[in-house]
């Protein structure tokens, strides 16, 4: 009767658990849609007004908020693929307390977003590359790329008109500046998402979901 109630009692923990798991994904997803056509207007907007002779100054900034709404969408997208080892890991043990597959969210979440652990780039998994979830993200840094190009063609022209630019000399530091931004943080994209770091955060979560004597 004690081991009974002991398993109802862990059955319980893990159902609501996986809820909050499945809540915490949920707003992940929507987060990470949000800040894809609030990024995108972003840009826009800074352009159009960079393309005006009363804030200039707003192309030159298009630039450097084109790569760090880029590496924001990189952060939505770990917490989208964090929520889902949380939801797989809780259904998987609910699952195997109950002795059959019934919890089937992280199964069919796979099928449209790619298997967790692949290596991807802000959500772009080689092995789903025509599914939405990637599709996505494509479009999205396409839009970023044509962003920064325009910014960096606007941002030349400012800077050869001595009514316009903002200080003498600006250009001289301006591009070294962009250069290290930019690169700095896709090189930091590239790490984070194929290398080692967001299999480890997987790994440590699949392993703080593993009892003692399990």
């Amino acid at each position: 009767m004690a081991a009974e109630q002991k398993h109802e009692m862990r059955l319980k923990i893990l159902a609501e658990q996986a809820d909050r798991a499945r809540a915490a994904l949920f707003f992940a997803g929507r987060a990470r849609i949000r800040s894809i056509y609030l990024g995108s207007l972003t840009m826009v907007v800074l352009l159009l007004l960079g393309y005006t002779r009363y804030l200039p100054m707003a192309a030159m900034a298009l630039p450097f908020a084109a790569v760090f709404l880029v590496v924001l969408q990189g952060y939505f997208s770990h917490r989208v693929n964090f929520a889902r080892t949380c939801v797989a890991e809780l259904e998987a043990k609910i699952n195997a307390d109950l002795g059959e597959t019934l919890l089937i969210t992280e199964a069919l979440e796979s099928k449209d977003l790619g298997p967790l652990g692949e290596s991807h780039f802000l959500g772009i998994c080689p092995s789903n590359l025509r599914g939405i979830f990637s599709i996505l993200s494509i479009h999205y840094l396409v839009i970023g790329l044509g962003m920064f190009i325009a910014g960096l063609f606007r941002t030349h022209y400012i800077l050869s008109q001595p009514d316009l630019r903002p200080v003498e000399r600006f250009g001289d530091i301006y591009a070294p500046v962009l250069f290290i931004w930019a690169v700095a943080n896709i090189l930091y994209l590239i790490w984070f998402s194929w290398g080692e770091a967001e299999k480890g955060v997987i790994a440590a979560i699949r392993k703080q979901f593993q009892p003692k004597g399990e």
